[in-house]
């Protein structure tokens, strides 16, 4: 298995004077050295384990890196600290890695085990033009290898969409489409993802949030909630499900999946948080059913 990083860096968008004068009090920036964050670096460790009654067992193990970049600073303010950004509006973009690889080891008529490796690079934008209305979207390649295939897989990502904030409530409208090549051809066009979510802070200790995503063959929606017992340690767990055509590589075939998640974020000091997480994934389709069990561990240091 492939275990690595990849290194990323970032730029951020202008954000106007007229946003600045129209926004509320607490969102106006201060000078720099008074305790303000400028990005963020977020690395994460994942591993996961499918068992498949078709497919047998595989085990993943992948590295992500992503870099954060606020256009202005982010001060130190009540409310939760990871949802600061949010709180005060903040434009930013992120440049994104990861790469990492798998060990499958089939059953019924497969030959004999098979490795893969795979790769990701993304960008991501979110920009609010006006303090009630954000831009947001972004693109993302990736390469995945397979012992047991000649050619690689490229696959290919594009996103855009609008927010609208009503007070600490952000309503989303978005759609993802999707370009997969599979032995040296592009495969036929399908229906991208539509989705609509939403994420609402309450008195500053309660957070919501929720989707609804249309796709090919199908629908999935689910949700979360984030209960903060200081304004450094939030506890969360959610979960979502849906029948679609969910893998790239095969348009023809709807399955029904779910999965629920659980983790706690927690702060050590104004600059680094740590997060653990745990997500169980079961998907039936037909006679064959495939649990995954997936964990990791995430650390995100702020820049001053």
């Amino acid at each position: 298995m492939v275990l690595g990083f990849a290194l990323v860096c970032s730029y951020v968008p202008y954000v106007s004077a007229a946003d600045e004068a129209t926004a509320k009090p607490s969102d106006v920036p201060r000078s720099a050295g008074h305790g303000e964050v400028f990005g963020a670096i977020d690395v994460a460790v994942a591993s996961s384990q499918y068992t498949s009654t078709e497919l047998g067992s595989t085990t993943n193990i992948t590295g992500s890196l992503a870099a954060r970049a606020f256009f202005r600073g982010v001060r130190e303010d009540h409310g939760p600290r990871t949802w600061l950004p949010f709180l005060q509006r903040t434009s930013s973009v992120t440049v994104r890695g990861s790469t990492g690889g798998f060990w499958a080891e089939p059953v019924r008529n497969f030959a004999r085990p098979y490795t893969g490796t795979r790769a990701s690079v993304g960008v991501d934008v979110d920009a609010y033009v006006l303090p009630e209305l954000a831009v947001f979207g972004g693109f993302a390649y990736a390469q995945a290898s397979q012992s047991n295939l000649a050619v690689p897989r490229h696959f290919g990502w594009a996103q855009a969409g609008l927010g609208l904030r009503i007070g600490d409530n952000r309503i989303n409208a978005s759609y993802t489409h999707q370009l997969v090549v599979l032995g040296g051809e592009l495969q036929p066009t399908r229906l991208g993802v539509l989705t609509l979510d939403d994420q609402v802070l309450l008195d500053d200790q309660l957070a919501l949030s929720g989707f609804v995503s249309v796709l090919d063959s199908g629908a999935e929606a689910g949700g979360s909630v984030t209960y903060y017992l200081t304004e450094g340690i939030g506890i969360y767990t959610g979960g979502a499900g849906g029948r679609a055509a969910f893998l790239a590589t095969n348009a023809n075939t709807a399955y029904t999946a779910y999965r629920g998640f659980g983790g706690v974020a927690f702060w050590l000091g104004r600059f680094v948080r740590i997060e653990p997480n745990y997500t169980l994934s079961v998907s039936t389709d037909g006679p064959y059913t495939t649990v995954q069990h997936a964990g990791s561990l995430g650390l995100l240091v702020r820049i001053p």
